[in-house]
């Protein structure tokens, strides 16, 4: 990116389905110099730099390799604004803009209300078991008329939003779809340039229990020893958290001490809050992270092998949660993917254990 004079603010934005994987950004000038840097794992990047010296700027992208998609956005004007409406441009599948993070929420809370000038694509995350997908769009009909329809990763057309007023101000989609993951939502009208806003949420539709059952305690905890590095949905499907579920592993004495232990746990906050803890096998507390947004993390020191667990907690909803643990050997702590950023949420709200030394 090339910033002008006068500019007060270089602003960078990233978006991403953290479910899929982690994602990263920093910003380098033409010395190869970092001047700026997210690494906040909830799907949403985002960087400032005040009163940047004119000149060339780099963007570099960087994360776990999942092959994670991302909507990449810049602006030397202080914020990051496009096209006719903050979500431009989204005017094919393949621009979609994501809105995956935002379920429950209506666009004006966003960027504020969109335009309907031309095609506008967004796309939504849905949550495996809640397959129920509803979808809202509010408009003035009488300043020109809009439509919406729904389509499953592959483009196939799955549900058409339809009026629910006499006024015809209001269009609704409620759809059972058939399966988890990304979908896009497609509106279209007369391309009077009329605004509009827009709601999405999934709702259960699975209500049973997971396979791991009944892991409520750490006799019961189930056996993940030999799954290190391997993500919970691979084994026997994702976990679901009704209640206490308990896990074990391992760390063999072929393990080189001192050790990081990782452990990441993804699912979505807008279905129930989640966290989890880590206990050694004297089931003392061994480090934990409990947060408001999606996803957890914690990247550990550990001096000793053997067994632990890992206690996933939460609401009770049921709400759906991948988890993965893996261990690494000895690093600085700053060389830790996230470290800095989750250091200072920690330091910030107190909720966040991250590395202990």
């Amino acid at each position: 990116v090339r910033r002008k004079e006068g500019v007060e603010t270089l602003v960078v934005d990233l978006n991403y389905n953290d479910f899929e994987g982690d994602i990263n950004i920093e910003v380098f000038d033409s010395l190869s110099n970092i001047v700026g840097n997210s690494n906040d794992r909830t799907g949403n990047e985002h960087i400032e730099v005040k009163n940047p010296v004119s000149g060339t700027y780099y963007i570099r992208v960087h994360g776990v390799g999942h092959e994670n998609w991302y909507d990449l956005y810049w602006s030397s004007g202080g914020e990051v604004f496009y096209g006719d409406d903050f979500y431009e441009y989204n005017d094919d599948l393949d621009n979609a803009y994501g809105l995956w993070d935002d379920e429950q929420t209506w666009l004006s809370d966003i960027g504020g209300l969109a335009v309907q000038g031309n095609y506008d694509w967004y796309m939504i995350d849905v949550t495996p078991h809640f397959l129920n997908v509803i979808v809202e769009l509010e408009f003035n009909y009488s300043q020109g008329e809009i439509h919406f329809e729904l389509y499953n990763d592959i483009g196939n057309n799955i549900g058409v939003g339809v009026n629910t007023t006499t006024d015809r101000n209001l269009l609704v989609l409620n759809v059972t779809v058939g399966d988890w993951g990304e979908h896009y939502i497609q509106v279209w009208g007369n391309n009077a340039e009329n605004e509009y806003d827009l709601w999405w949420d999934d709702l259960r539709t699975d209500f049973r229990e997971d396979e791991y059952e009944e892991n409520d305690n750490f006799i019961n905890a189930t056996d993940l020893i030999d799954r290190e590095g391997d993500e919970l949905q691979n084994y026997l499907g994702f976990g679901v958290q009704y209640d206490l579920d308990w896990f074990k592993i391992f760390i063999g004495p072929d393990q080189s001490l001192p050790f990081i232990l990782i452990v990441e746990m993804f699912y979505d906050s807008a279905e129930g809050l989640m966290g989890f803890e880590v206990y050694d096998d004297e089931l003392t507390r061994v480090v934990g992270n409990f947060t408001l947004e999606d996803n957890d993390f914690v990247a550990y020191r550990l001096r000793s092998n053997g067994t632990y667990y890992i206690k996933v907690f939460g609401d009770n909803s049921g709400n759906v949660y991948n988890l993965l643990w893996k261990t690494k050997e000895d690093i600085p702590i700053e060389e830790i993917p996230g470290y800095d950023i989750l250091i200072l949420l920690g330091s910030i709200f107190g909720v966040i254990s991250i590395v202990v030394i």
